[in-house]
């Protein structure tokens, strides 16, 4: 089929020759002849115009492609962060709420190789630490007394367990809630603590004389420089919820 194509387009063009006869003025008859090109029949192909053609990529072609690629890889990088971030800190929130949670059945509850049962357990948070304590409480002298986690006099303070928050996680904030819409988070520390048989929160903050004025607590999990906060609220009755915040950082 090749050589069909060659042959086709390298055979020269047909040249034929026609003419006419004359009389001159003497009576004499002159033939004249011309020649006439005749051209080969067009086709709905011209396969004498095809031409070789290199495959590949051109050099802007080829730099457009891997730009591309690179902003769709960055793009995914960036949202898989984003997702990864979130859902850690959502599940560092629920672990939060857990050790408070903990903190309440051990005090309800009987912890193993525990046999004092009037001792109190609690959790404290402090702002800019990445760790938390579990701690027990006991006041020989006001078994009344509200719990902390601070030494005194006739005050035993045991730490049950320290949890690390980890990958640069900590205690943004502690705030406490005496109404609706009333927050303060100036507060350098908070304990919240259960007392058998009370199912009820016991909060510990400074400036605040009388914990039942307190209607909430509420820790902030976090980044500094992270653009979401988990909420960790406890209710004065006990109850504990968990959400995430997005921040205008």
């Amino acid at each position: 089929m090749l050589i069909s194509l060659l042959s086709y387009c390298s055979e020269k063009t047909k040249i034929g020759t026609t003419g006419f006869t004359s009389t001159d003025e003497e009576g004499g008859e002159s033939s004249h002849s011309f020649f006439l090109r005749v051209q080969p029949q067009k086709t709905r192909l011209n396969v004498c115009a095809l031409r070789t053609r290199s495959a590949g990529f051109t050099l802007v072609e080829l730099m457009v492609s891997v730009s591309v690629i690179l902003i769709i890889i960055a793009t995914v990088t960036i949202q898989f962060r984003s997702f990864d971030s979130s859902v850690l800190l959502k599940t560092l929130s629920y672990d939060v709420a857990f050790s408070v949670w903990e903190a309440r059945s051990y005090a309800l509850g009987v912890r193993r190789g525990v046999s004092d049962f009037s001792e109190s357990y609690g959790a404290s948070f402090i702002p800019g630490e990445d760790s938390y304590q579990i701690f027990t409480y006991t006041n020989a002298n006001d078994p009344d007394a509200r719990p902390k986690n601070e030494n005194g006099t006739g005050v035993d303070i045991g730490i049950v367990e320290i949890y690390k928050l980890g990958r640069s996680f900590q205690i943004i904030d502690v705030c406490v809630v005496e109404s609706v819409n009333s927050e303060d988070c100036t507060i350098t520390s908070l304990d919240i603590s259960f007392k058998r048989p009370e199912h009820a929160a016991l909060f510990y903050a400074e400036g605040y004389a009388d914990s039942g004025t307190i209607s909430d607590v509420r820790i902030y999990l976090g980044t500094e420089d992270g653009d979401e906060r988990g909420v960790v609220t406890v209710g004065y009755a006990g109850q504990i919820t968990v959400q995430l915040l997005q921040t205008s950082n």
